[in-house]
């Protein structure tokens, strides 16, 4: 049965179509923390930023910032097979960081070749960053609003 489910694969993906990649909004989506779930579906809100791809360009490791209007979460997404991804890094619930919107920026503030993170949340015309150093593996907060992460 395995050897059938293999060669099925092989002919589904070497076939004229390409085998696609699952796209990062699908998978942050998936991981939409569960306390902010509650929340109306109009008022959720997400941004990502892709850190590192596989050898095969695929998303291994996103950076995922969800709101719900009244809380903040960042959660690092790591790949650990094709679409399977799993929570490697959560930051606290943030009550104090109300948002309606965010965004994702990626400068290399400390010039060691990464992207540090920086995930900006919104609320009308307020707003607060929080930065991460990422070190290839994980995020290390340099400043967060409420307590650390996890």
């Amino acid at each position: 049965m395995n050897r059938v489910r293999a060669v099925f694969a092989l002919l589904f993906c070497a076939g004229p179509a390409v085998c696609q990649a699952q796209e990062p909004q699908a998978v942050v989506d998936r991981f939409f923390p569960q306390p902010l779930a509650a929340s109306r579906a109009d008022g959720r809100h997400t941004c990502f930023m892709v850190l590192r791809l596989t050898s095969i360009n695929e998303p291994d490791a996103i950076a995922a910032g969800y709101a719900d209007g009244t809380v903040v979460v960042l959660r690092l997404l790591t790949r650990l097979a094709p679409d399977i991804y799993v929570v490697s890094y959560e930051t606290t619930p943030s009550p104090r960081a109300p948002a309606t919107s965010c965004n994702f920026t990626g400068p290399d503030l400390d010039g060691d070749g990464q992207p540090d993170v920086q995930l900006e949340v919104l609320s009308g015309t307020v707003s607060s960053t929080w930065a991460f150093k990422w070190t290839g593996d994980t995020l290390v907060p340099r400043s967060v609003p409420a307590a650390g992460g996890r």
